[in-house]
């Protein structure tokens, strides 16, 4: 948290994001701005939730943060897999080291094993992100994957 950070601007305002993250903020938000209708719905997993105001797209579920402990056990992830399947999203942000396809196997990284949670607690969306989606990372996003719904495209 005590690194530099550099200033962007938003449709609410200015923020202040680690300059390290500055490049993936850039690139991501023009790719969303691009490829996603104004006002559609994206979701983004982990600790995704500055993709909301980076790119000014709504969220479908009530939580802005989704991983392990988080928006994806019991009556919580029933609620975001329902948000999420009623109003499927233009676009998914997942941590770039997340796997679609992952082995259900512990996994000593804390990325994987949040990403097979969510496999195990909300399986029904899980399958459309295989289904539905098209991995369109752009080649200059070194941390986060994008995946476009097809109908979107």
């Amino acid at each position: 948290f005590n690194q530099p950070r550099v200033q962007v601007q938003t449709a609410v305002g200015p923020v202040r994001i680690p300059q390290t993250s500055e490049e993936d903020a850039t690139s991501l938000a023009t790719f969303i701005d691009q490829n996603v209708p104004e006002n559609a719905p994206i979701f983004a997993t982990g600790w995704g939730a500055q993709w909301y105001l980076l790119t000014g797209r709504p969220n479908p579920t009530a939580f802005d943060v989704v991983l392990l402990g988080l928006g994806i056990s019991g009556s919580e992830a029933a609620s975001v897999e329902r948000a999420l399947l009623t109003q499927p999203p233009e676009a998914v942000i997942l941590p770039s080291d997340w796997q679609l396809e992952t082995s259900g196997t512990d996994v000593a990284d804390d990325a994987q094993r949040d990403a097979i949670e969510i496999k195990k607690t909300m399986p029904a969306w899980w399958q459309t992100l295989k289904q539905d989606y098209v991995d369109q990372t752009p080649p200059d996003l070194l941390n986060w994957r994008v995946l476009l719904r097809q109908t979107s495209q």
